[in-house]
């Protein structure tokens, strides 16, 4: 419970900001843990260029949205970060793409881009 109010209160003010080209970005943080994503569904806005930063809280995982060109393998207690500038409206679904365990096919994610 504790970890899934710092990683919402982490979202909410993750605002925090990066450069990237000289203009400021948001960063959002998602924790990967056996066997969710936190959070499990994000918002993008179309052209709008952001940071994500995925962590592995427990185990190795991987992240792979193929629909917006993520493909990351996440070591245990550390951060990847990648800046995603989506072109395309709509939903792209996700998932963990380094076996886990055995709730790891339930493991998914979704970026909603509007």
């Amino acid at each position: 419970m504790i970890r899934m109010l710092i990683a919402v209160t982490a979202i909410i003010f993750s605002t925090a900001n990066a450069v990237c080209a000289g203009t400021s970005v948001a960063v959002i943080e998602i924790h990967a843990a056996r066997y969710a994503f936190t959070p499990s569904e994000i918002t993008l806005k179309k052209g709008e260029t952001v940071e994500l930063v995925f962590v592995a809280d427990d185990v190795p995982h991987g992240i792979a949205v193929k629909g917006l060109g993520i493909d990351l393998e996440l070591p245990k207690h550390k951060a990847r970060r990648i800046f995603v500038t989506p072109e395309t409206i709509g939903d792209f679904p996700g998932e963990c793409s380094h076996y886990c365990g055995r709730g790891h096919d339930g493991m998914t994610f979704i970026v909603h881009v509007r």
